[in-house]
C-alpha cells in the first residue's frame, strides 16, 4: 500500500485578482503543480490555491498490529487495567440505541495486552436489562496507554437507560518491553458548527511502516472534569509510515467542553504494512480548493495510473484543510471509482466548515489498495484493461445566456462495450491559462453499447476566466 501526499497553501486575494502562485515543497517527478479559484459573486473572498506534491510508498505485505506487543506469556502478573470513566449517550429522539464510551488505562510500563475483553449490561430505570450482556474486546494496548472505546447499541425497547455495566475481563499479557503505542497527537482542536460541535487534530504514526486501520475517540469533559460527550469508533483508513494524518470527530452533543482530548489506538483488524518502493503507478496530477458559499469548501484531486496492466479498485484518499497555527479545520475521507491502467480519474467533494474558519493550507494523501481483491470479484469492469468510457478532447465552456452566474460545458462520452452504461460519472474540470484548476462539477450519463452521447452541464462562474475544460468520465462496473 502506498501513500500520496499532496499540500496545497492558500491565502485569499481581492475578487477581482487573477490567480497567483506561492512556492510549496519541492514535487517529485511527475507531480504537477496545480491552483484553484474560488467563490461566485455574493461570497466575501477569493482564494488562490498553489500546491505541490510529494509521496512516500509501501508495499502489500501485512502483519498484525498485536505482533508490535511481542509473544503472549500465560505466567505474566501485571498490575490489573484500570476502567478509569465510563459515559453513555441517548439521542432524546433515538431511544432505541445508546451509545457507549469508556476510558481504560494500563499502569504496566512494560507490559502491553494484545486482548482486553469486557462485558456491556445495560439496564432501564428500574433495572429491566435492555440487551443481552455483550462481550467486547478492546483490542491491543500497549505499555503505559490510556484507551478509549465508543460503541452504539441498539435496545431491545425504545427506552431510557438507568444504567450501563461494564466489566473488564482478563486480558492477554505479552513478554514487556516490545513497543510502546506508536500514534500520538497533535494540535487537538474544537470546531464549531452552527448545529454541531467536532474535535479536529494530527494523529502521528512513529513506526517506519504504514498502518491501515486505525481507531480515534474524541472525549470532552467539563470543568469539572466530568466526561461529558464522546465521539468516534470508526476506522480511519490509513496512516503512512513516519507521516500525519488529520482526523474531524463529531461529538454527541453540543454543550461547550472545558477540556479535550483525541484518543487514537490500533485495534484487532489493524494492519502493519512494510514500506517498499516498488509500487510506484499512481501520481497525483492536479488538485485544486475553492471555498465556496455557506461555509464550505470544494476540492477536486486528480489521480493518474502509469501501468500498463494494473487497474486499481477501492482507492482511498483523505483531504484536510488546515488554519495558518497548523491546527485541523475539516478532514474528509472517501473512496474513488476504477483507476483502469494508463489512465486519469477525477474527484470532488465538498466540506464543511465552521463559521469564522480561515483555510491557509490543504493537503490530500491516499494509498494503493489491494488488488487480490480486484482479481477475485465477479465485478465485470475489474477485468478489463483499459476505460471503456472515453471524453471528446474537444468539449467546449460559455458563458450560459440566461443565468449571469453559470457556464455551459458541452462534451461527448462513448462507450466501447457492448452493453449499455447507466449513470456513468463523469467529472467536469476547468483550468485557467495557466493550466491551473479553477473549478469543478459533477454529472451522471447513460452511454448506450458501442454508442456515444453529449455531456451537458453547468458550472459556477468564477473570477479567474476558465479557458479550458477537461472531461474525466468513470465507471464502478454497476
Amino acid at each position: 500500500m502506498g501513500y500520496w501526499l499532496a499540500v496545497v497553501s492558500l491565502w485569499v486575494i481581492l475578487a477581482c485578482s487573477p490567480s497567483s502562485t506561492a512556492a510549496g515543497p519541492t514535487p517529485r517527478p511527475g507531480a504537477d503543480n496545480s491552483s484553484v479559484t474560488s467563490p461566485t459573486k455574493g461570497e466575501t473572498t477569493n482564494p488562490a490555491v498553489p500546491m505541490a506534491m510529494d509521496a512516500t510508498l509501501s508495499a502489500l505485505t501485512k502483519i498484525s498490529a498485536a505482533s508490535l506487543l511481542g509473544k503472549v506469556d500465560p505466567s505474566a502478573a501485571p498490575q490489573p487495567l484500570i476502567l478509569a470513566d465510563q459515559h453513555f449517550y441517548q439521542d432524546p429522539g433515538g431511544l432505541d440505541q445508546a451509545f457507549l464510551t469508556i476510558i481504560v488505562k494500563n499502569p504496566n510500563q512494560d507490559w502491553g495486552f494484545s486482548s482486553v475483553p469486557f462485558t456491556v449490561a445495560i439496564y432501564d430505570k428500574v433495572g429491566n436489562s435492555l440487551i443481552q450482556p455483550i462481550n467486547e474486546d478492546l483490542g491491543p494496548l500497549f505499555p503505559g496507554q490510556t484507551a478509549a472505546f465508543r460503541n452504539p447499541y441498539h435496545l431491545s425497547e425504545k427506552s431510557e437507560v438507568g444504567k450501563i455495566d461494564v466489566q473488564l475481563g482478563k486480558p492477554t499479557a505479552n513478554q514487556p518491553g516490545k513497543q510502546n503505542l506508536p500514534l500520538s497527537v497533535d494540535r487537538v482542536k474544537l470546531v464549531e458548527h452552527s448545529d454541531y460541535r467536532a474535535v479536529t487534530g494530527i494523529i502521528k504514526n512513529s513506526l517506519k511502516d504504514d498502518i491501515h486501520l486505525i481507531n480515534a475517540e474524541a472525549l470532552a469533559y467539563d470543568a469539572n472534569g466530568k466526561l461529558i460527550s464522546a465521539g468516534g469508533g470508526i476506522p480511519i483508513d490509513f496512516i503512512p509510515g513516519n507521516g500525519q494524518i488529520a482526523v474531524e470527530v463529531r461529538l454527541e452533543t453540543s454543550e461547550k467542553p472545558a477540556r479535550l482530548d483525541l484518543m487514537p489506538r490500533l485495534v484487532g483488524y489493524s494492519q502493519i504494512e512494510p514500506l517498499s518502493d516498488e509500487v510506484k503507478d499512481i501520481h497525483i496530477t492536479g488538485i485544486g480548493v475553492r471555498l465556496g458559499p455557506a461555509n464550505t469548501a470544494d476540492y477536486t484531486a486528480i489521480f493518474e495510473n502509469r501501468s500498463q496492466k494494473q487497474l486499481y479498485s477501492g482507492l482511498e484518499y483523505r483531504f484536510a484543510v488546515y488554519a495558518e497555527d497548523g491546527s485541523v479545520i475539516a478532514a474528509q475521507g472517501s473512496t474513488a471509482n476504477i483507476l483502469f491502467p494508463n489512465d486519469r480519474l477525477a474527484v470532488l467533494g465538498t466540506m464543511q466548515l465552521p463559521g469564522d474558519a480561515r483555510v491557509a493550507r490543504a493537503d490530500v494523501q491516499f494509498n494503493y489498495p489491494e488488488t487480490a481483491a480486484q482479481e477475485q470479484s465477479d465485478n465485470k469492469a475489474l477485468k478489463l484493461t483499459a476505460n471503456p468510457l472515453t471524453a471528446s478532447p474537444d468539449a467546449t465552456i460559455s458563458a450560459d445566456t440566461e443565468n449571469e452566474y453559470y457556464n455551459n460545458i458541452v462534451g461527448t462520452i462513448s462507450n466501447s462495450l457492448d452493453q449499455d452504461i447507466k449513470g456513468a460519472t463523469v467529472i467536469v474540470v476547468a483550468y485557467d491559462d495557466q493550466g491551473k484548476i479553477i473549478s469543478s462539477t459533477r454529472q451522471y450519463i447513460d452511454i448506450s453499447a458501442k454508442g456515444s452521447a453529449e455531456l451537458k452541464a453547468s458550472m459556477d462562474k468564477t473570477p479567474t476566466k476558465p479557458v479550458r475544460v477537461v472531461l474525466f468520465p468513470s465507471w464502478d462496473g454497476e
